[in-house]
């Protein structure tokens, strides 16, 4: 009876601070996406195409990253919004208080963020490109081609304006158990549709880079 209770406190406490997020502006303090060499060298027989693709950073020098960042922190922060019943504050609200990475979005620690900021809540976002290709291969010698087993982690650290210690850490992730060829199609709906050619009708469609994403935020927003 002990621990049956104190695991309904540890529910009923979890839901209050869920509820409290309700109607609270959040900041943006700091993205980072990063993308493995192990993934990078899976998608090396696309290597062109990333090269090629119609990016807002046309001056980027991470390509694929430029492909990518926008699309999966947009739809993030809709999801976040939708579930939590917040507002996420442009990614510009702080203007030039802050420092900004290539892609335009804040750089910074938490302790210059209070100091400047006037958001209820803060929060950085950390999400990680992986690759399990080289292990699934050794496992599996008949696995060949040019395919990926993409592995995506998602952390999100929330703060509020009281200090400096985190108040809630978000987990999601995608590990994918089948393999995905390494195809135009696996980047659709990242790159111009033009670019992208069309499905044939006798092949069953895998499951984008993008797809695989979505499932990783479907994972955090779970465990909030």
């Amino acid at each position: 009876m002990k621990y049956f209770l104190i695991f309904i406190f540890i529910l009923f406490n979890q839901a209050l601070n869920a509820q409290n997020y309700a109607n609270k502006q959040f900041a943006l303090i700091n993205y980072n996406l990063e993308i493995s060499k192990e993934f990078r060298k899976d998608l090396k027989p696309l290597n062109s195409f990333i090269k090629s693709a119609e990016v807002h950073n046309k001056k980027a020098e991470n390509k694929l990253k430029a492909i990518l960042v926008h699309h999966f922190y947009y739809h993030m922060k809709d999801e976040l919004e939708d579930y939590l019943k917040i507002s996420i504050l442009p990614v510009n609200t702080h203007m030039q208080k802050v420092k900004y990475d290539a892609f335009g979005y804040p750089n910074e620690k938490i302790n210059k963020i209070l100091r400047v900021g006037d958001a209820s809540h803060y929060f950085k976002i950390d999400i990680s490109l992986d690759s399990r290709t080289k292990d699934m291969k050794k496992k599996n010698e008949k696995l060949k081609g040019d395919i990926t087993f993409p592995e995506i982690h998602i952390k999100v650290t929330v703060y509020n304006n009281e200090g400096m210690i985190p108040i809630d850490k978000w987990y999601g992730k995608k590990v994918t158990q089948d393999s995905v060829m390494v195809k135009k199609r696996f980047f659709r709906d990242l790159v111009d549709e033009k670019d992208i050619p069309a499905k044939p009708d006798e092949d069953k469609e895998q499951k984008s880079l993008l797809n695989l994403y979505y499932e990783a935020v479907d994972d955090l927003i779970k465990k909030i």
